[in-house]
């Protein structure tokens, strides 16, 4: 078996998938405890975020602008719901669901934008800012080959 465990060593030592990940994880946790006293977690804040810059109005449009499938987003989309942040309604089409953001949703975005910038220093602080930032571009360089 040392084939095996040699093929898994690699593969976590280099896969780009799973560095990715890893970080990601690791990042959202971060963020996740700077935005705790705003209610929301990091994927809930982008989603309030897309919905009040009007990405989109319509979940189908939102998951392809947030790069999420459905569900994923549906799932998001819930406590959101459920904290009266956001709205679904019918479409004109009744096929798809629009999302609004209310009042309320307006008032928890103002709240947590200080939190999230909070998280963004601490983030450029720990990375360094010239490496954020050249990993900030090569993140959106590589998002948009897909």
């Amino acid at each position: 078996m040392p084939a095996i465990a040699d093929s898994a060593r690699e593969l976590l030592e280099q896969c780009a998938c799973t560095r990715v990940r890893t970080a990601a994880r690791l990042v959202t946790r971060a963020y996740d405890e700077v935005l705790r006293p705003a209610g929301l977690g990091a994927s809930q804040l982008a989603v309030l975020a897309a919905v009040a810059a009007g990405k989109e109005a319509s979940i189908a449009g939102l998951s392809k602008v947030l790069c999420m499938d459905r569900t994923t987003l549906s799932r998001n989309l819930k406590p959101l719901v459920a904290q009266r942040l956001v709205t679904l309604t019918e479409s004109g089409t009744g096929r798809s669901k629009a999302v609004r953001i209310t009042s309320a949703g307006a008032a928890k975005l103002k709240e947590a934008v200080p939190l999230w910038r909070k998280a963004q220093i601490a983030l450029a602080q720990q990375a360094g800012d010239r490496h954020l930032a050249a990993l900030n571009d090569q993140l959106v360089q590589l998002i948009s080959t897909y």
